[in-house]
């Protein structure tokens, strides 16, 4: 990381709006040149795809990818965890407990281990909402 301070993703565009502490880490894969992290995001009620949750649900949630394009160095450290196998047989590798960026260097600490990522910002993308019936 470089020696400014880090900025909280909660001060990143298109990154505010999303409570990444709360979300799921469904998928990590490094490519070159990208790496991408497929989640079941949490919106803030700030976020303009945000919709109030279902009786049952505790936060409104949305599949998508956020992606960290045109990596110049990664290092990821801590790998290994298994992945949580949930009671209906999907899985995940938990929560993003830290997302910071200084300069161009993203620092990504989860239960999957720390990624450090120098790249362009940070790109997040929603999956589109299923059809609803009769639509």
């Amino acid at each position: 990381m470089t020696d400014a301070t880090p900025t909280p993703y909660t001060d990143l565009p298109g990154l505010a709006d999303l409570l990444l502490e709360e979300s799921w880490v469904l998928d990590i894969a490094a490519h070159p040149g990208r790496i991408t992290l497929r989640a079941e995001l949490v919106l803030t009620p700030e976020h303009p795809e945000y919709a109030p949750p279902g009786p049952q649900e505790q936060f409104c949630t949305r599949f998508g990818t956020l992606t960290l394009p045109e990596v110049v160095t990664l290092t990821w450290t801590g790998q290994g965890a298994r992945p949580i196998v949930d009671p209906d047989g999907s899985i995940d590798y938990g929560n993003i407990d830290v997302f910071v960026r200084s300069g161009r260097t993203t620092r990504i600490d989860g239960e999957f281990g720390s990624l450090l990522v120098e790249s362009d910002a940070p790109k997040v993308e929603l999956d589109p909402l299923p059809a609803s019936p009769g639509n």
